[in-house]
């Protein structure tokens, strides 16, 4: 029953029973890349690289 009923949560429920940190892990790192690409877009004069 509990098989079929995690099959149905999308996967962010699911990582939330495994890993209780991975929402806040996964908010970090989402800010992290933001910050990244909005200094890299300012010194790059405007240009995005693709790495």
């Amino acid at each position: 029953m509990s098989g079929i009923k995690r099959k149905g949560k999308p996967l962010e429920t699911v990582g939330q029973e495994t890993d209780g940190n991975n929402p806040a892990l996964k908010a970090g790192l989402m800010k992290n890349v933001k910050q990244v690409m909005l200094a890299h877009f300012k010194t790059s004069g405007g240009r995005v690289r693709s790495p």
